[in-house]
């Protein structure tokens, strides 16, 4: 049994979701941080939470894919990385924006993967 193939255009914005966001975002950091009331050091720290959640989703992911296959985890990333950006959005401080992007980043490895 054969399945369909996912439309291209789907392909296409899963795989580009985790970099637009924060491509989207570097900009705004001074405002972010205005908002958040936190200092723009603080605010930098998203950019090094960012890179440590690719890297720890590669680590997770890679292992659940290869024994549970594909579909399953890109769901489960896709439905993680919704979540979590719906907490981003709605973040405190910046400490629970971090936390919240954090998760946000290790599901957009398993989007990536």
């Amino acid at each position: 049994m054969t399945s369909a193939k996912p439309p291209i255009w789907l392909l296409v914005l899963i795989t580009i979701s985790g970099t637009l966001a924060m491509h989207m975002f570097v900009p705004a950091l001074p405002f972010a941080a205005i908002a958040l009331g936190a200092s723009t050091a603080a605010m930098q720290l998203t950019t090094s939470v960012y890179i440590l959640g690719l890297a720890g989703g590669q680590l997770l992911y890679g292992p659940l894919s290869d024994a549970l296959g594909r579909k399953p985890i890109l769901l489960l990333g896709l439905t993680v990385y919704t979540l979590a950006g719906v907490a981003v959005a709605f973040a405190p401080n910046v400490l629970r924006w971090c936390l919240h992007a954090c998760f946000r980043r290790l599901a957009v490895v398993r989007v990536w993967l």
